[in-house]
């Protein structure tokens, strides 16, 4: 299980995708970042995306 900076379990999660040229905050999946990977760690760390 994934713990915090404080040792706790991670109980959230706030993601965003960006584009390659700002920090856009858009939806999961409108812009450049591959979520495959992140949605992957997120599961494997024992939360639920």
């Amino acid at each position: 299980m994934r713990r915090s900076v404080s040792g706790n379990p991670t109980q959230h999660y706030h993601l965003h995708d960006n584009n390659t040229s700002e920090d856009s905050h858009l939806a999961v999946g409108k812009g450049t970042i591959d979520f495959g990977p992140v949605m992957e760690t997120v599961r494997k760390s024992g939360g639920f995306p």
